[in-house]
């Protein structure tokens, strides 16, 4: 719990080199293969209010399995900015438990496997405006990442 804990401060303490005020901040549960949450940081949107850039981090936590990342997002709106697509690229480092074969010592956690995942994604989703600048949101996403296809619930503010 401690290296998640740490891997979450690093990427913060990354997204602050970006340089920008953050003007929103997203917050979502993650359900899929494996269940997660997500923390974004919006960096400002140069293209006005149908495009958004995030700086995301994630985690994933099973029984045996454990990632945690960082990914670039953006969304693209369509024209009343409800619906959107979105693409994110970014890097999840994790540990999996992969269980001996010996039947000396069913319990032993002395093999783990450490790796680096690619984080590549894309998807859709629909927002719901909840406030003057909040929105609830749901989205599906697949790619290449630890959980493999998700449906994303969370909120802006």
């Amino acid at each position: 719990m401690k290296r998640i804990i740490l891997i979450l401060c690093l990427l913060l303490a990354l997204s602050l080199l970006f340089g920008e005020r953050a003007s929103k901040i997203k917050t979502s549960l993650n359900l899929g293969l494996l269940n997660g949450a997500s923390l974004g940081l919006e960096l400002g949107s140069p293209e006005g209010k149908t495009r958004e850039h995030y700086l995301n981090i994630c985690g994933y936590l099973a029984q045996d399995i454990w990632f945690a990342g960082a990914n670039y997002e953006i969304r693209n709106h369509n024209k009343k900015g409800n619906f959107y697509h979105l693409v994110a690229a970014g890097v999840d480092y994790g540990e999996v438990y992969v269980p001996l074969l010996s039947l000396a010592e069913p319990d032993s956690r002395d093999d783990i496997k450490r790796m680096f995942i690619p984080h590549l994604v894309v998807g859709i989703g629909y927002r719901f405006n909840i406030g003057k600048d909040s929105h609830m949101f749901i989205e599906w996403d697949m790619g290449v990442k630890p959980s493999l296809s998700n449906i994303n619930l969370g909120i802006t503010f």
